[in-house]
């Protein structure tokens, strides 16, 4: 089994959370490829981050629907997010149908969207300290 704990916090306006998971016995090949893959997409996104701003996103990977089932070797990989997180002015969702390569959103499409977010934030005249 696996077993995840999530914690959130609010403390003088100030917003916090916290995951964890953890393998409860002994786990299958796939289930520790699940937790190693989570965690590596968590480091990656951070590689994404604007300084200054505080942006509400979530990545995604799908198997591309085919006759049948889902496709086992292509995909959309996804980012989808907004900015900044207290007063949003912006939704922006970038989308890469099959990508080669890497095929996690956090990899492919998260770093598209952080240039685009960083131009886009920019024409708009919002300073990192607004967000």
């Amino acid at each position: 089994d696996i077993v995840s704990i999530d914690v959130g916090a609010t403390y003088k306006g100030y917003n916090s959370d916290a995951a964890r998971t953890y393998p409860v016995g002994v786990i299958s090949a796939e289930d520790q490829k699940l937790i190693d893959v989570t965690r590596q997409s968590f480091f990656e996104g951070i590689k994404y981050a604007m300084e200054g701003f505080r942006i509400g996103g979530k990545t995604g990977t799908a198997e591309k629907a085919v006759e049948g089932g889902y496709s086992l070797s292509d995909y959309y990989s996804s980012f989808i997010c907004i900015a900044p997180i207290e007063d949003p002015r912006i939704t922006l969702l970038v989308v890469v149908d099959s990508p080669r390569g890497e095929t996690y959103g956090s990899v492919v499409a998260a770093p598209a969207a952080k240039s685009i977010l960083e131009n886009v934030l920019r024409y708009m005249a919002v300073s990192p300290d607004e967000g």
